[in-house]
């Protein structure tokens, strides 16, 4: 009987003792990575217009109608596990932007979370009837331009070589 209960008492003692320390699998915890969400509004916004940023089926207001314009930037920041990558959405709306109730999409970036970011987009309003917005990326014009430039560079340059090589000989 009494090797009975000195072999509980042991077996009580271990026990309390692995429950005291923590397991090194619960000991990990994931890096959480900082995202700052910023939204430049130029011009004057209509007094219903609001702004949102979304991602997947979650997101963040950035701005409630009525918001302020004239340059004035709006910022948010929310906390991502590292290694998560999202795609963010800037959308204007009337009134309160919400997955019920969507607006129009006006930037849109794709990223994974490895360090602490900024994500910005603008949105002017113009002198026109419809706004013009912009996200401060280039432009898909641009980057036809510039292909389009290496490509005759490469074509002058096939042309010109076999010229070059026929007069050396």
């Amino acid at each position: 009987m009494k090797r009975v209960l000195g072999l509980m008492a042991g077996c009580s003692l271990v026990m309390a003792a692995l429950a005291v320390v923590a397991s090194p699998a619960r000991a990990q915890t994931t890096r959480q990575v900082t995202i700052t969400f910023k939204l430049t509004i130029n011009g004057t916004p209509l007094k219903t217009d609001g702004f949102a940023v979304q991602w997947g089926e979650t997101g963040v207001e950035l701005c409630n109608a009525p918001c302020s314009g004239s340059g004035h930037t709006f910022v948010q920041t929310m906390t991502f596990p590292a290694g998560a990558t999202e795609t963010f959405v800037f959308i204007r709306g009337s009134g309160r932007v919400t997955p019920d109730h969507p607006g129009q999409m006006f930037g849109k970036q794709t990223l994974t979370a490895g360090n602490d970011r900024t994500v910005s987009a603008f949105f002017t309003y113009g002198t026109a009837a419809i706004a013009t917005p912009s996200t401060g990326s280039v432009p898909p014009v641009a980057y036809g331009s510039a292909i389009t430039g290496a490509g005759i560079a490469l074509v002058l340059l096939s042309l010109w070589r076999p010229r070059r090589m026929r007069t050396a000989a």
